[in-house]
C-alpha cells in the first residue's frame, strides 16, 4: 500500500537546508537584539556617565598599570620599552631584606646586579681615570631616571669634557618604595663610588603618612608593604598560599583586560559593564587577599614609635626628610662631590599639571586631598633646605604647561616623555648651578705625555 502524499519523508538536504535558515534566523535576531542593546546601553551611558568607548579603553588601562606583571615576564620587554619596564618592574619586582637598605631588588635576578640594583654593572663600582660617575638615590621614579640617563649624561657630557673627563655613567642607587632613612644610608654606603649625588624623592615620603598608617606602623621604617613582611617572623605556609592566590587572580584580571582589548569588542560599552562587574569581583578578592597578608606584620610592628599624636609623628618624619638631605649635602660635600636634591612631582598634587584625559583616568581620587597637602609641606621643606645651603629644588611644577600625557600609571611613575622631560629639567638645574666648574680637572692623555717629559728631563 502506498504511502499518502502528504506524509512522505523529505529529503535530508531539505531539512539541512531549513535547519541552517532558522540558526541563521536566529543569529540575525539576536545579533539585532544586542546591536539594540548596545546602542541603548551606549546612549544610557553617555548620558548619565559620561562613558564612551574612549574612556571605557582608558579605564581598563588604569587597571592594567596597577596590576604587578607576571615575574616569568621580567625583563622581557622590547628595547623601546624601557620606563615601561622600571614601572613594571616597580609594581612586581622580587625584593628580599638588605641590613642597611631595609630592602633592595632580588640580587642577580632577573636584571638586578649583585647588590640588587637594576644595572649591568657591578657593584662596588670601579670607575676609570677618566670616567665621572653619576650615583642616583631614591625610589621608582629614581629607577626610571637612572634607567635611561641618556639625556642627562648627554647634556653634562660637554661640561665634563672641559674638566678632562671622556666618559658620563649614570649608575642607580635606588629601589621601588625606597623613602628616607634609606636614600641616606645608600649615599653613605657608595659615596666612594660616584662623583656626583642626585636624590629623587618625594611621594614615597608623602603618601605613607596618612594617620592610619602611622598609628599601625613606624613612619621611619622602610615602606610596610614590602619591608614589614620580608622582616616579620611570622611568615607561614598559609601566607605563602595566599602569596599564590594573589599572583593568580593578578595573572588572570590582566588576561581577561587584555583579551577585551584585542577582541572585536574592545569598543563595546555592554562588555565593558560586564568587565567592571568582573574587575569589582577582583578588587573586592585582591583588598580581601592583602589584608591578610598585612594583619599580621601591621600588629607586630605596632608601639614601635609613639602614635597617640599622629601629627607628632608625621612631623617627626618630615624633620627626619629635610636632615638627611642636609646631611647627605655635607657629607657629599666633604667629599668635594655635588649633591642635588630634588622633588618629583606627582599626578595628585592638584594643579600642578593641566591633566590629560589618560591621566585624569589614573588620577586615584583619594590620594588627591593628601598628596596635596603634603606637597605643600615639601615645597616648604625644599625652600628652607635651600636657605640653609642646600641644593634642593621642588620640581611639583615642572609639568604647570605641558598638557600631553607623562604620567603612566595611577602611582607616580612616568612614560618615556615624562622621563625625558625630568632628566632634562634636572640637567638644565645642575648646569646653571655651575657646580660643575668646581669640578677638579684631570690629567687628560696629552697632558699626562707632557708632565711625563717634564719629568725626564
Amino acid at each position: 500500500m502506498s504511502e499518502l502524499p502528504g506524509n512522505e519523508e523529505r529529503p535530508p538536504m531539505r531539512r539541512s537546508a531549513r535547519a541552517i535558515r532558522a540558526t541563521a534566523a536566529s543569529l540575525a535576531l539576536l545579533t539585532v537584539a544586542l546591536a539594540v542593546t548596545e546602542g541603548m546601553t551606549q546612549l544610557v551611558a553617555r548620558t548619565t556617565m559620561r562613558l564612551t568607548p574612549h574612556r571605557a579603553r582608558l579605564e581598563r588601562g588604569a587597571l592594567l598599570a596597577k596590576i604587578p606583571p607576571d615575574p616569568s615576564m621580567a625583563g622581557g620587554a622590547a628595547p623601546g620599552t624601557i620606563h615601561r619596564r622600571y614601572v613594571d618592574m616597580a609594581y612586581g619586582a622580587r625584593y628580599e631584606i638588605h641590613p642597611y637598605f631595609g630592602h633592595t631588588m632580588f640580587r642577580n635576578f632577573g636584571l638586578a646586579n649583585n647588590h640588587g640594583f637594576y644595572t649591568d654593572k657591578r657593584y662596588p663600582y670601579v670607575k676609570g681615570p677618566r670616567e665621572y660617575v653619576i650615583g642616583i638615590f631614591g625610589g621608582s621614579v629614581a629607577m626610571q631616571i637612572a634607567g635611561g640617563g641618556a639625556t642627562l649624561a648627554t647634556r653634562l657630557r660637554p661640561a665634563l669634557r672641559e674638566r678632562g673627563f671622556d666618559d658620563v655613567t649614570v649608575l642607580p642607587f635606588a629601589a621601588g618604595g625606597w623613602r628616607q632613612p634609606q636614600s641616606f644610608n645608600a649615599l653613605v654606603y657608595y659615596l666612594d663610588s660616584i662623583d656626583m649625588a642626585i636624590l629623587v624623592d618625594g611621594f614615597n615620603d608623602t603618601v605613607t603618612l596618612s594617620p592610619e598608617q602611622v598609628r599601625a606602623y613606624p613612619a621611619r621604617f622602610p615602606m610596610q608593604n614590602i619591608f614589614a613582611p620580608l622582616a616579620s617572623d611570622s611568615q607561614s605556609s598559609c601566607a605563602t598560599a595566599t602569596a599564590g592566590k594573589l599572583a593568580v587572580a593578578h595573572r588572570l584580571m590582566r588576561r581577561v583586560t587584555e583579551s577585551l582589548d584585542a577582541s572585536p569588542f574592545r569598543n563595546s560599552i555592554l562588555a565593558h559593564v560586564a568587565w567592571r562587574g568582573v574587575a569589582a569581583m577582583y578588587g573586592r578578592y585582591v583588598a580581601r587577599l592583602r589584608a591578610e597578608l598585612e594583619a599580621p606584620t601591621a600588629d607586630e610592628w605596632s608601639g614601635m614609635e609613639p602614635n597617640d599624636d599622629t601629627e607628632r609623628t608625621i612631623d617627626a618624619y618630615l624633620r627626619l626628610y629635610a636632615n638627611v638631605a642636609r646631611y647627605g649635602s655635607v657629607i657629599a660635600g666633604a667629599d668635594h662631590k655635588p649633591f642635588f636634591h630634588f622633588v618629583q612631582p606627582n599626578q595628585h598634587d592638584r594643579g600642578s599639571k593641566p591633566l590629560s584625559e589618560e591621566e585624569r583616568a589614573l588620577v586615584t581620587v583619594g590620594w588627591v586631598e593628601p598628596i596635596s597637602a603634603a606637597y605643600r609641606k615639601l615645597e616648604r621643606i625644599s625652600g628652607e633646605l635651600r636657605a640653609a645651603g642646600v641644593d634642593s629644588t621642588f620640581l611639583g611644577h615642572v609639568f604647570a604647561a605641558t598638557t600631553e600625557t607623562v604620567y603612566a600609571d595611577s602611582c607616580c611613575h612616568f612614560n618615556t616623555r615624562g622621563i625625558d622631560m625630568l632628566e632634562n629639567a634636572i640637567a638644565d638645574h645642575v648646569l646653571a648651578s655651575r657646580a660643575l666648574d668646581g669640578v677638579p680637572r684631570v690629567a687628560s692623555g696629552d697632558d699626562e705625555a707632557a708632565n711625563a717629559v717634564a719629568r725626564n728631563r
